[in-house]
């Protein structure tokens, strides 16, 4: 009831936004469908008229959100049955009637609520710091901080994660927020939607095949291997956005 009365919410706010594309116009249903090939062609073909920057940035972020998707879902369980934050759980016993996991939701309800304020505190020195330095130094530190962060995790204890969540939620935050950034300044504001809707078709593709990934190599091999694959993939990300994304100069950003 309260995720529902907080959408209604945020819905109602987002009523008061105004339109900033110049020629919008009004589609309708059957005609968007219809429209669906021909968009599918200009998702793709729209690259051909932005930075090339912007292609290798876009790669980058692929790279690093379907690694992410790999063990996003992973972590709880990690926590509660291989580091057995709460205690070692009782086969025996259904979950919901497990002390162990009873304690370990109670204790990872605390790690996540010192991961948003960590989060909540560093939005406007982050900000700050992406206007100060740039975009580009940023958003690689982000990548170089979420390795730590995930390792602490996987080889820690329950007081090493609150370190471990924190980290990753800054390093989430900082990377997001360089990443919206340099994409604002890359991109020209009448190609940004048919981007932004190429991005996604991919970005939801691969992080697709990224969970069913992760999942298996928890399973079937080691509950480790996904973690360690998501800090090893951590390692091209950065190399592309190092060598291949140029950021613009002030006077030459998009608006």
């Amino acid at each position: 009831t309260i995720v529902v009365v907080l959408y209604l919410a945020a819905a109602t706010v987002r009523l008061k936004l105004k339109e900033t594309l110049r020629s919008a116009e009004k589609v309708k249903f059957k005609e968007a469908i219809r429209a669906y090939p021909k968009a599918l062609r200009e998702g793709i073909n729209v690259w051909k008229d932005v930075p090339r920057s912007m292609l290798f940035l876009f790669l980058s972020e692929l790279i690093t959100r379907s690694s992410l998707s790999t063990i996003q879902t992973l972590f709880l369980v990690y926590a509660f049955y291989v580091l057995q934050i709460g205690g070692q759980p009782n086969p025996e016993l259904p979950p919901q009637e497990d002390p162990a996991l009873q304690l370990a939701r109670i204790k990872w309800g605390y790690v996540m609520i010192a991961l948003f304020i960590c989060m909540l505190i560093s939005a406007f020195p982050a900000g700050k710091l992406i206007d100060k330095a740039g975009r580009k130094k940023p958003l690689i530190l982000s990548h170089l901080l979420i390795v730590p962060a995930i390792l602490l995790f996987v080889y820690g204890n329950y007081p090493l994660l609150w370190v471990a969540m924190p980290l990753a939620g800054f390093s989430m935050l900082l990377g997001f927020s360089s990443y919206q950034s340099l994409f604002a300044d890359l991109v020209p504001q009448e190609h940004r939607g048919k981007i932004t809707g190429s991005m996604n078709f991919f970005t939801y593709i691969a992080m697709a095949m990224g969970g069913a990934l992760g999942g298996l190599l928890y399973e079937r091999v080691a509950p480790q291997l996904p973690f360690v694959l998501a800090t090893v993939l951590a390692v091209p990300s950065i190399a592309l956005i190092t060598l291949f994304v140029h950021e613009p100069k002030p006077e030459k950003r998009e608006v």
